[in-house]
């Protein structure tokens, strides 16, 4: 973890990174309804503050188009995090993120 990271990450705690990796991956098919679904996934990196490393998570995009995937950068997560099952980190998959100005 770079020191800017950390920097980040002790004013915000939790973030997510897309980098130029970042890719979108979209899911398409029919519901058990017969309802057309399709579930578009961008996939980044969740950091904490305790962890070297981050964690490749993927993000539910609100729109269906890989072109509305979130741009390269840092961002925090205003939803709760809380503890799932098997005591796993749960964190929303509809997320709301806001961009993170560099310190």
């Amino acid at each position: 973890m770079n020191e800017n990271t950390k920097k980040i990450l002790d004013k915000e705690g939790f973030l997510i990174e897309f980098d130029t990796t970042t890719t979108c991956e979209t899911f398409a098919g029919k519901s058990k309804a017969g309802n057309d679904y399709s579930i578009t996934k961008q996939a980044g990196y969740f950091h904490t503050p305790n962890d070297q490393y981050p964690t490749k998570v993927g993000i539910i995009l609100d729109s269906d188009k890989a072109a509305d995937m979130y741009p390269v950068g840092f961002y925090t997560i205003n939803n709760p995090v809380t503890v799932g099952a098997f005591d796993s980190l749960a964190i929303n998959p509809k997320l709301t993120l806001e961009p993170v100005k560099q310190v």
